[in-house]
């Protein structure tokens, strides 16, 4: 989903970024911030994740909680 998203440019390539995702029990963003990397990666990273709708959640309490708090690295894939 985030990949759809992400306008990506050539000076990317190779390069990556880290950051923390926040959401809602239901998938919605609530927050993301960079923790390392890039930082046209990352700003493009951001703006990607902001333009997905809402995550799909596990209907597992347990790991819908865990799903909520995410760092993730993404190296963009072109």
């Amino acid at each position: 989903m985030i990949q759809r998203n992400l306008i990506y440019d050539d000076s990317m390539r190779g390069k990556e970024c880290r950051v923390n995702i926040r959401l809602t029990g239901t998938g919605v963003v609530l927050d993301v911030s960079q923790i390392s990397g890039d930082a046209s990666v990352c700003r493009a990273t951001k703006a990607a994740v902001l333009k997905v709708p809402a995550f799909p959640m596990s209907d597992d309490p347990d790991v819908n909680k865990k799903l909520r708090d995410i760092n993730l690295t993404f190296a963009p894939a072109k």
